[in-house]
Protein backbone atom coordinates (compact mmCIF):
# COMPACT_ATOMS: atom_id res chain seq x y z
CA UNK A 1 0.00 0.00 0.00
CA UNK A 2 1.27 3.46 -0.37
CA UNK A 3 0.50 6.89 2.22
CA UNK A 4 0.92 10.20 0.52
CA UNK A 5 1.26 12.79 2.70
CA UNK A 6 3.22 16.36 1.96
CA UNK A 7 4.10 14.91 -1.43
CA UNK A 8 6.17 12.40 -0.42
CA UNK A 9 5.56 8.32 -1.21
CA UNK A 10 6.61 5.49 0.40
CA UNK A 11 6.35 2.26 -1.27
CA UNK A 12 5.78 0.98 3.31
CA UNK A 13 4.34 -2.62 1.88
CA UNK A 14 7.92 -3.33 0.01
CA UNK A 15 10.24 -2.04 3.18
CA UNK A 16 8.77 -3.64 6.08
CA UNK A 17 9.62 -6.78 6.37
CA UNK A 18 11.74 -9.67 5.47
CA UNK A 19 10.65 -12.71 3.51
CA UNK A 20 12.22 -16.28 3.32
CA UNK A 21 14.30 -16.52 -0.39
CA UNK A 22 16.66 -18.95 0.31
CA UNK A 23 17.09 -22.81 2.45
CA UNK A 24 20.48 -24.04 2.59
CA UNK A 25 20.68 -28.00 3.24
CA UNK A 26 23.92 -30.06 3.42
CA UNK A 27 25.34 -28.92 6.80
CA UNK A 28 25.80 -31.77 8.81
CA UNK A 29 26.13 -30.43 12.44
CA UNK A 30 25.69 -27.23 13.87
CA UNK A 31 26.22 -24.28 12.23
CA UNK A 32 28.35 -22.28 14.36
CA UNK A 33 29.59 -18.71 11.93
CA UNK A 34 28.03 -17.01 8.55
CA UNK A 35 29.43 -14.16 6.73
CA UNK A 36 28.42 -12.33 3.04
CA UNK A 37 30.61 -11.61 0.95
CA UNK A 38 30.21 -7.75 -0.13
CA UNK A 39 28.06 -7.84 -2.85
CA UNK A 40 25.86 -10.36 -1.25
CA UNK A 41 26.53 -13.00 -4.18
CA UNK A 42 28.33 -15.50 -1.84
CA UNK A 43 27.59 -16.48 1.47
CA UNK A 44 29.99 -18.16 3.54
CA UNK A 45 29.56 -21.10 6.43
CA UNK A 46 31.07 -23.00 8.85
CA UNK A 47 30.30 -25.49 11.56
CA UNK A 48 30.22 -28.20 13.97
CA UNK A 49 31.35 -30.75 10.96
CA UNK A 50 34.98 -28.97 10.40
CA UNK A 51 33.63 -28.20 7.26
CA UNK A 52 33.77 -24.74 5.40
CA UNK A 53 31.17 -24.12 2.73
CA UNK A 54 31.00 -21.51 -0.21
CA UNK A 55 27.03 -21.10 -1.06
CA UNK A 56 25.90 -19.19 -4.65
CA UNK A 57 23.16 -17.43 -3.26
CA UNK A 58 21.86 -17.21 -6.99
CA UNK A 59 21.19 -20.77 -7.45
CA UNK A 60 20.40 -21.48 -3.83
CA UNK A 61 23.48 -24.22 -3.80
CA UNK A 62 26.46 -24.97 -2.17
CA UNK A 63 29.35 -24.83 -5.14
CA UNK A 64 32.69 -25.63 -3.37
CA UNK A 65 33.12 -27.43 0.77
CA UNK A 66 36.36 -27.91 2.01
CA UNK A 67 37.93 -29.88 4.91
CA UNK A 68 41.04 -29.66 6.36
CA UNK A 69 43.06 -32.20 9.04
CA UNK A 70 44.61 -29.25 10.78
CA UNK A 71 40.76 -28.14 11.97
CA UNK A 72 38.28 -29.20 14.06
CA UNK A 73 34.89 -27.68 14.83
CA UNK A 74 34.89 -23.85 12.62
CA UNK A 75 34.68 -21.32 15.19
CA UNK A 76 34.77 -17.85 13.57
CA UNK A 77 34.94 -16.51 9.32
CA UNK A 78 36.01 -13.76 8.36
CA UNK A 79 35.99 -11.76 4.92
CA UNK A 80 38.56 -9.69 4.07
CA UNK A 81 39.28 -7.35 0.80
CA UNK A 82 41.73 -5.15 0.34
CA UNK A 83 42.65 -3.49 -2.81
CA UNK A 84 45.48 -5.09 -3.70
CA UNK A 85 48.29 -7.70 -2.92
CA UNK A 86 51.20 -9.12 -4.35
CA UNK A 87 49.64 -12.13 -5.98
CA UNK A 88 46.85 -10.03 -7.41
CA UNK A 89 43.85 -11.24 -4.71
CA UNK A 90 41.50 -8.65 -3.44
CA UNK A 91 39.48 -10.99 -1.36
CA UNK A 92 40.30 -13.65 1.13
CA UNK A 93 38.94 -15.92 3.68
CA UNK A 94 40.02 -16.01 7.13
CA UNK A 95 39.12 -19.29 9.16
CA UNK A 96 39.68 -19.56 12.36
CA UNK A 97 38.70 -23.23 14.07
CA UNK A 98 38.36 -25.38 17.24
CA UNK A 99 42.21 -26.95 17.35
CA UNK A 100 43.59 -23.31 17.77
CA UNK A 101 44.79 -23.07 13.61
CA UNK A 102 43.89 -20.30 11.34
CA UNK A 103 43.50 -20.51 7.56
CA UNK A 104 44.12 -17.98 4.89
CA UNK A 105 42.48 -18.25 1.90
CA UNK A 106 42.69 -16.58 -1.33
CA UNK A 107 39.46 -16.12 -3.84
CA UNK A 108 40.17 -16.75 -7.61
CA UNK A 109 39.87 -13.35 -9.22
CA UNK A 110 36.99 -14.79 -11.49
CA UNK A 111 34.07 -16.87 -10.08
CA UNK A 112 33.11 -17.23 -6.66
CA UNK A 113 35.22 -20.24 -5.51
CA UNK A 114 38.43 -20.07 -3.45
CA UNK A 115 41.71 -21.45 -4.33
CA UNK A 116 42.21 -23.96 -1.20
CA UNK A 117 45.95 -24.99 -3.28
CA UNK A 118 46.92 -21.63 -2.49
CA UNK A 119 45.83 -21.64 1.19
CA UNK A 120 48.11 -21.21 4.37
CA UNK A 121 47.64 -22.91 7.59
CA UNK A 122 49.49 -21.74 10.93
CA UNK A 123 48.46 -22.30 14.08
CA UNK A 124 49.03 -18.86 16.54
CA UNK A 125 47.28 -20.51 19.29
CA UNK A 126 47.85 -24.04 21.39
CA UNK A 127 45.88 -27.07 19.97
CA UNK A 128 43.69 -27.17 22.49
CA UNK A 129 43.10 -23.30 22.58
CA UNK A 130 40.56 -22.52 19.57
CA UNK A 131 40.38 -19.54 18.42
CA UNK A 132 37.68 -17.32 19.88
CA UNK A 133 37.19 -14.82 17.76
CA UNK A 134 38.37 -12.94 15.43
CA UNK A 135 38.43 -9.04 13.42
CA UNK A 136 39.97 -7.43 10.32
CA UNK A 137 40.99 -4.06 9.57
CA UNK A 138 40.65 -3.14 6.24
CA UNK A 139 42.35 0.71 6.18
CA UNK A 140 45.40 -1.10 7.73
CA UNK A 141 45.16 -4.28 6.76
CA UNK A 142 45.55 -6.11 10.09
CA UNK A 143 43.75 -9.10 12.00
CA UNK A 144 43.22 -9.32 15.37
CA UNK A 145 42.35 -12.95 16.54
CA UNK A 146 41.80 -13.91 20.47
CA UNK A 147 42.05 -17.46 21.79
CA UNK A 148 39.55 -19.70 24.31
CA UNK A 149 42.16 -19.10 27.08
CA UNK A 150 42.05 -15.04 26.27
CA UNK A 151 45.43 -14.56 24.20
CA UNK A 152 45.30 -11.84 21.92
CA UNK A 153 47.46 -11.28 19.13
CA UNK A 154 47.36 -8.53 16.05
CA UNK A 155 49.28 -9.72 12.61
CA UNK A 156 49.59 -7.67 9.80
CA UNK A 157 48.29 -9.27 6.78
CA UNK A 158 51.28 -9.18 4.17
CA UNK A 159 51.30 -11.30 1.00
CA UNK A 160 49.50 -14.65 2.40
CA UNK A 161 51.25 -14.83 5.50
CA UNK A 162 50.48 -12.93 8.92
CA UNK A 163 53.34 -11.10 10.62
CA UNK A 164 52.91 -10.97 14.19
CA UNK A 165 52.51 -7.31 15.62
CA UNK A 166 52.16 -7.92 19.59
CA UNK A 167 50.51 -10.28 21.83
CA UNK A 168 49.02 -9.97 25.20
CA UNK A 169 47.22 -12.10 27.98
CA UNK A 170 43.64 -10.97 28.44
CA UNK A 171 42.30 -12.62 30.91
CA UNK A 172 41.62 -16.03 31.99
CA UNK A 173 38.20 -15.45 31.02
CA UNK A 174 36.16 -16.31 27.55
CA UNK A 175 36.95 -13.12 24.98
CA UNK A 176 33.68 -13.22 22.97
CA UNK A 177 34.11 -10.46 20.22
CA UNK A 178 36.67 -8.00 18.92
CA UNK A 179 35.79 -5.06 16.57
CA UNK A 180 38.16 -2.24 15.47
CA UNK A 181 36.67 1.12 15.88
CA UNK A 182 37.92 4.86 16.12
CA UNK A 183 39.64 6.95 13.41
CA UNK A 184 41.49 4.55 11.11
CA UNK A 185 39.80 2.01 13.19
CA UNK A 186 43.28 2.65 15.98
CA UNK A 187 41.45 0.65 18.82
CA UNK A 188 40.10 -2.68 19.05
CA UNK A 189 37.53 -3.54 21.45
CA UNK A 190 37.05 -7.04 23.44
CA UNK A 191 33.93 -8.06 24.83
CA UNK A 192 34.35 -10.71 28.22
CA UNK A 193 32.15 -13.91 28.97
CA UNK A 194 31.94 -14.82 33.00
CA UNK A 195 33.61 -11.07 33.83
CA UNK A 196 31.28 -9.21 31.88
CA UNK A 197 33.48 -6.47 30.82
CA UNK A 198 34.39 -4.50 27.55
CA UNK A 199 38.26 -3.38 27.33
CA UNK A 200 39.36 -1.41 24.49
CA UNK A 201 42.93 -2.12 23.81
CA UNK A 202 45.34 0.59 21.39
CA UNK A 203 45.85 -1.00 18.36
CA UNK A 204 49.32 -0.09 18.04
CA UNK A 205 50.87 -1.27 21.39
CA UNK A 206 48.34 -3.10 23.40
CA UNK A 207 47.78 -0.72 25.95
CA UNK A 208 44.52 -0.60 27.46
CA UNK A 209 42.63 2.41 26.57
CA UNK A 210 39.72 2.58 28.84
CA UNK A 211 37.22 -0.58 30.47
CA UNK A 212 33.80 -0.53 31.29
CA UNK A 213 31.72 -2.87 33.50
CA UNK A 214 28.66 -4.08 32.06
CA UNK A 215 25.12 -5.24 33.57
CA UNK A 216 26.02 -9.27 32.98
CA UNK A 217 27.94 -12.41 31.43
CA UNK A 218 28.16 -11.13 27.64
CA UNK A 219 27.22 -14.08 24.83
CA UNK A 220 28.19 -11.35 22.25
CA UNK A 221 28.70 -7.94 21.80
CA UNK A 222 29.39 -5.33 18.39
CA UNK A 223 29.26 -1.59 17.93
CA UNK A 224 26.91 0.00 15.49
CA UNK A 225 28.56 1.19 11.99
CA UNK A 226 28.22 4.92 13.18
CA UNK A 227 29.73 3.91 16.74
CA UNK A 228 27.50 5.12 18.98
CA UNK A 229 25.61 2.06 20.65
CA UNK A 230 26.77 -0.93 21.24
CA UNK A 231 24.67 -3.77 21.49
CA UNK A 232 25.02 -6.87 24.04
CA UNK A 233 23.62 -10.30 24.71
CA UNK A 234 23.35 -10.35 28.13
CA UNK A 235 23.67 -14.02 29.63
CA UNK A 236 22.67 -13.03 32.94
CA UNK A 237 19.37 -11.49 32.29
CA UNK A 238 18.53 -13.01 28.68
CA UNK A 239 17.94 -9.64 27.09
CA UNK A 240 19.98 -7.87 24.58
CA UNK A 241 20.89 -4.51 26.24
CA UNK A 242 21.68 -1.30 24.18
CA UNK A 243 24.37 0.95 25.96
CA UNK A 244 25.56 4.81 24.62
CA UNK A 245 29.20 3.79 23.05
CA UNK A 246 31.98 4.58 24.20
CA UNK A 247 30.29 5.66 28.16
CA UNK A 248 28.82 2.35 28.52
CA UNK A 249 25.64 4.21 29.75
CA UNK A 250 22.51 1.98 29.30
CA UNK A 251 19.95 2.90 27.29
CA UNK A 252 17.20 -0.01 27.15
CA UNK A 253 17.18 -3.53 27.98
CA UNK A 254 15.19 -5.44 25.22
CA UNK A 255 13.66 -9.37 26.19
CA UNK A 256 15.18 -12.22 24.15
CA UNK A 257 12.23 -14.63 25.10
CA UNK A 258 15.06 -17.30 25.08
CA UNK A 259 14.50 -19.85 27.49
CA UNK A 260 18.15 -21.05 27.78
CA UNK A 261 20.97 -19.05 28.34
CA UNK A 262 22.75 -19.97 25.47
CA UNK A 263 25.30 -18.09 23.36
CA UNK A 264 23.28 -15.94 20.70
CA UNK A 265 24.28 -13.97 17.75
CA UNK A 266 23.72 -10.48 16.77
CA UNK A 267 24.87 -8.00 14.71
CA UNK A 268 23.57 -4.79 13.01
CA UNK A 269 21.93 -4.00 9.85
CA UNK A 270 20.91 -1.51 7.37
CA UNK A 271 23.14 1.16 8.57
CA UNK A 272 22.49 0.93 11.97
CA UNK A 273 18.98 1.29 11.95
CA UNK A 274 17.88 -2.10 12.88
CA UNK A 275 19.47 -4.97 15.18
CA UNK A 276 19.42 -8.61 14.24
CA UNK A 277 19.47 -11.10 17.69
CA UNK A 278 19.60 -14.71 17.46
CA UNK A 279 17.34 -16.86 20.24
CA UNK A 280 16.62 -20.71 20.98
CA UNK A 281 12.83 -20.41 20.28
CA UNK A 282 12.95 -21.01 16.58
CA UNK A 283 13.24 -17.52 15.41
CA UNK A 284 15.53 -14.79 15.08
CA UNK A 285 14.28 -11.49 16.15
CA UNK A 286 14.67 -8.03 14.55
CA UNK A 287 14.79 -5.09 16.70
CA UNK A 288 14.08 -1.48 15.15
CA UNK A 289 16.61 0.88 16.96
CA UNK A 290 14.54 3.79 16.50
CA UNK A 291 11.62 2.67 18.54
CA UNK A 292 13.74 -0.05 20.58
CA UNK A 293 11.08 -2.34 19.73
CA UNK A 294 10.94 -5.84 18.47
CA UNK A 295 9.42 -5.40 14.62
CA UNK A 296 9.31 -8.22 13.06
CA UNK A 297 10.69 -12.13 14.23
CA UNK A 298 11.78 -14.69 10.84
CA UNK A 299 10.38 -17.95 12.21
CA UNK A 300 11.93 -21.55 11.34
CA UNK A 301 10.35 -24.29 9.89
CA UNK A 302 11.52 -26.50 12.37
CA UNK A 303 10.63 -26.19 16.10
CA UNK A 304 13.88 -27.37 17.68
CA UNK A 305 16.02 -24.63 15.93
CA UNK A 306 18.84 -22.33 18.16
CA UNK A 307 20.11 -19.51 16.37
CA UNK A 308 23.26 -18.96 17.71
CA UNK A 309 24.89 -17.28 14.47
CA UNK A 310 23.39 -14.37 12.39
CA UNK A 311 24.89 -12.04 9.30
CA UNK A 312 23.39 -9.27 7.26
CA UNK A 313 24.63 -7.36 4.18
CA UNK A 314 23.24 -4.14 2.45
CA UNK A 315 23.46 -3.12 -0.85
CA UNK A 316 22.90 0.46 -1.35
CA UNK A 317 19.78 1.11 0.76
CA UNK A 318 17.24 -0.88 -1.81
CA UNK A 319 18.42 -4.50 -1.17
CA UNK A 320 18.82 -6.18 2.40
CA UNK A 321 19.92 -9.66 3.44
CA UNK A 322 20.11 -11.65 7.03
CA UNK A 323 21.35 -15.11 7.04
CA UNK A 324 21.14 -17.52 9.99
CA UNK A 325 22.37 -20.93 10.78
CA UNK A 326 20.86 -23.06 13.32
CA UNK A 327 22.34 -25.83 15.97
CA UNK A 328 19.26 -28.43 15.56
CA UNK A 329 19.78 -31.96 14.57
CA UNK A 330 19.28 -31.09 11.10
CA UNK A 331 21.18 -27.89 10.51
CA UNK A 332 19.52 -25.40 7.97
CA UNK A 333 20.72 -21.78 7.10
CA UNK A 334 18.46 -19.62 6.03
CA UNK A 335 18.58 -16.44 4.10
CA UNK A 336 15.94 -13.62 4.41
CA UNK A 337 15.82 -10.51 1.88
CA UNK A 338 14.00 -7.29 1.71
CA UNK A 339 13.55 -4.97 -1.15
CA UNK A 340 13.30 -1.28 0.49
CA UNK A 341 12.05 1.32 -2.15
CA UNK A 342 11.67 4.80 -1.61
CA UNK A 343 9.50 7.30 -4.04
CA UNK A 344 10.01 11.34 -3.19
CA UNK A 345 9.43 14.97 -4.77
CA UNK A 346 13.35 15.11 -5.92
CA UNK A 347 13.30 12.21 -7.64
CA UNK A 348 10.08 12.99 -9.77
CA UNK A 349 11.74 16.75 -10.45
CA UNK A 350 14.40 15.17 -11.86
CA UNK A 351 13.16 12.82 -14.15
CA UNK A 352 12.37 9.55 -12.95
CA UNK A 353 9.98 8.67 -11.13
CA UNK A 354 11.93 6.21 -9.17
CA UNK A 355 15.29 6.78 -7.50
CA UNK A 356 17.37 3.87 -8.83
CA UNK A 357 20.94 2.36 -7.21
CA UNK A 358 23.66 1.08 -9.37
CA UNK A 359 25.79 -1.62 -7.93
CA UNK A 360 28.45 -3.61 -9.03
CA UNK A 361 27.99 -7.36 -9.46
CA UNK A 362 23.99 -7.15 -9.78
CA UNK A 363 23.35 -10.35 -11.20
CA UNK A 364 20.57 -10.58 -13.98
CA UNK A 365 18.07 -13.02 -11.46
CA UNK A 366 18.38 -9.59 -9.17
CA UNK A 367 16.81 -7.63 -11.48
CA UNK A 368 14.21 -9.84 -12.40
CA UNK A 369 13.21 -9.64 -8.67
CA UNK A 370 12.64 -5.98 -8.41
CA UNK A 371 10.52 -6.43 -11.67
CA UNK A 372 8.28 -9.18 -9.65
CA UNK A 373 8.19 -6.88 -6.60
CA UNK A 374 6.96 -4.01 -8.84
CA UNK A 375 4.40 -6.45 -10.58
CA UNK A 376 3.23 -7.97 -6.83
CA UNK A 377 3.05 -3.97 -6.00
CA UNK A 378 1.04 -3.10 -9.14
CA UNK A 379 -2.04 -5.92 -8.32
CA UNK A 380 -1.79 -5.23 -4.63
CA UNK A 381 -2.91 -1.25 -5.71
CA UNK A 382 -4.93 -2.13 -8.87
CA UNK A 383 -8.50 -2.08 -5.92
CA UNK A 384 -7.26 1.14 -5.14
CA UNK A 385 -6.70 2.41 -8.53
CA UNK A 386 -10.14 0.69 -9.76
CA UNK A 387 -12.17 2.17 -6.85
CA UNK A 388 -10.83 5.91 -6.94
CA UNK A 389 -12.12 6.26 -10.32
CA UNK A 390 -14.92 3.96 -10.76
CA UNK A 391 -17.10 6.85 -11.84
CA UNK A 392 -14.98 7.41 -15.03
CA UNK A 393 -14.99 3.60 -16.29
CA UNK A 394 -17.89 1.94 -15.00
CA UNK A 395 -20.77 3.51 -17.43
CA UNK A 396 -18.32 1.93 -20.14
CA UNK A 397 -18.04 -1.45 -18.63
CA UNK A 398 -22.13 -1.59 -17.96
CA UNK A 399 -22.08 -0.66 -21.79
CA UNK A 400 -19.47 -3.60 -22.51
CA UNK A 401 -21.70 -6.47 -20.37
CA UNK A 402 -24.91 -5.27 -22.57
CA UNK A 403 -22.88 -5.61 -25.70
CA UNK A 404 -21.59 -9.32 -24.84
CA UNK A 405 -25.26 -9.92 -24.11
CA UNK A 406 -26.89 -8.98 -27.39
CA UNK A 407 -24.04 -11.00 -28.79
CA UNK A 408 -24.60 -14.14 -27.02
CA UNK A 409 -28.57 -13.96 -28.52
CA UNK A 410 -27.63 -13.69 -31.70
CA UNK A 411 -25.12 -16.50 -31.72
CA UNK A 412 -27.77 -18.61 -30.00
CA UNK A 413 -30.65 -17.71 -32.13
CA UNK A 414 -28.33 -18.67 -35.08
CA UNK A 415 -27.05 -22.01 -33.62
CA UNK A 416 -30.69 -23.17 -32.76
CA UNK A 417 -31.66 -22.11 -36.41
CA UNK A 418 -28.98 -23.91 -38.48
CA UNK A 419 -26.53 -26.46 -36.37
CA UNK A 420 -29.75 -28.62 -34.77
CA UNK A 421 -32.12 -29.56 -37.17
CA UNK A 422 -28.93 -30.96 -39.45
CA UNK A 423 -27.64 -32.81 -36.21
CA UNK A 424 -30.83 -33.81 -35.51
CA UNK A 425 -30.66 -35.44 -38.79
CA UNK A 426 -27.40 -36.94 -38.41
CA UNK A 427 -28.40 -38.42 -35.15
CA UNK A 428 -31.80 -40.19 -36.58
CA UNK A 429 -29.64 -41.64 -39.39
CA UNK A 430 -26.73 -43.36 -37.30
CA UNK A 431 -29.74 -44.98 -35.44
CA UNK A 432 -31.28 -46.54 -38.55
CA UNK A 433 -27.51 -47.68 -40.04
CA UNK A 434 -27.38 -50.08 -36.72
CA UNK A 435 -30.51 -51.93 -36.91
CA UNK A 436 -29.95 -51.92 -40.85
CA UNK A 437 -29.38 -55.46 -42.01
CA UNK A 438 -29.39 -56.06 -45.76
CA UNK A 439 -26.12 -54.76 -47.99
CA UNK A 440 -29.17 -52.30 -50.08
CA UNK A 441 -30.21 -50.79 -46.77
CA UNK A 442 -26.68 -50.00 -46.06
CA UNK A 443 -26.31 -48.51 -48.82
CA UNK A 444 -29.25 -46.17 -48.49
CA UNK A 445 -27.97 -45.12 -45.48
CA UNK A 446 -24.68 -43.98 -46.63
CA UNK A 447 -26.16 -42.12 -49.51
CA UNK A 448 -28.37 -40.57 -46.54
CA UNK A 449 -25.72 -39.73 -44.14
CA UNK A 450 -23.71 -38.76 -46.86
CA UNK A 451 -26.39 -35.69 -47.63
CA UNK A 452 -26.82 -35.26 -44.17
CA UNK A 453 -23.16 -34.30 -43.36
CA UNK A 454 -23.22 -32.38 -46.44
CA UNK A 455 -26.25 -30.20 -44.97
CA UNK A 456 -24.61 -29.73 -41.70
CA UNK A 457 -21.28 -28.57 -43.10
CA UNK A 458 -23.14 -26.18 -45.32
CA UNK A 459 -24.95 -24.61 -41.85
CA UNK A 460 -21.35 -24.45 -40.59
CA UNK A 461 -20.65 -22.12 -43.12
CA UNK A 462 -23.00 -20.00 -43.07
CA UNK A 463 -23.04 -19.35 -39.59
CA UNK A 464 -18.95 -18.92 -39.27
CA UNK A 465 -17.64 -15.82 -41.12
CA UNK A 466 -15.60 -16.24 -44.00
CA UNK A 467 -11.80 -14.40 -42.78
CA UNK A 468 -10.83 -15.00 -45.85
CA UNK A 469 -11.52 -11.94 -47.87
Amino acid sequence: MSTIANHDISLIGMSKHYTLCHRLEGSLEAVNCLVFSPNGQILLSGGDDDTIRVWDLSASQCIQSYCSQNWAQITSIEWLHCDSSPEGFSDWMSVGTGRGSHTLCPKATEGMKFLWNEATTTFPFDVNDPVEAQAYDPVNRRLALASHSGLLKMFKLRSKSLILLWDVKLYSDIPRSLQFFGPGNRYVLSAFLEQGEIISYNGENATIEWRRLLLGGIGNATISPDESILLVDNLTTNSFDLYRFPTGNLVTSIPSKAVERFVKGIVFAEGGKIAICGSDQQFVQIIDLTSQRRCQDLISENPSDIFQTVAAVSLGDHRHLIACGSSSKKPTIYVWEKMDFRFDDSAVSTGPLMRTHSHPGRSQNRDHKILDTLIVWFFQSLPIILLATHTIWTPYFWQLIGNVKSTTSAVQVTFDTNIQGPIRDVLSIVELTTIATSTSTASVTTTVTGHAIETVISSLSTFIPDHTE
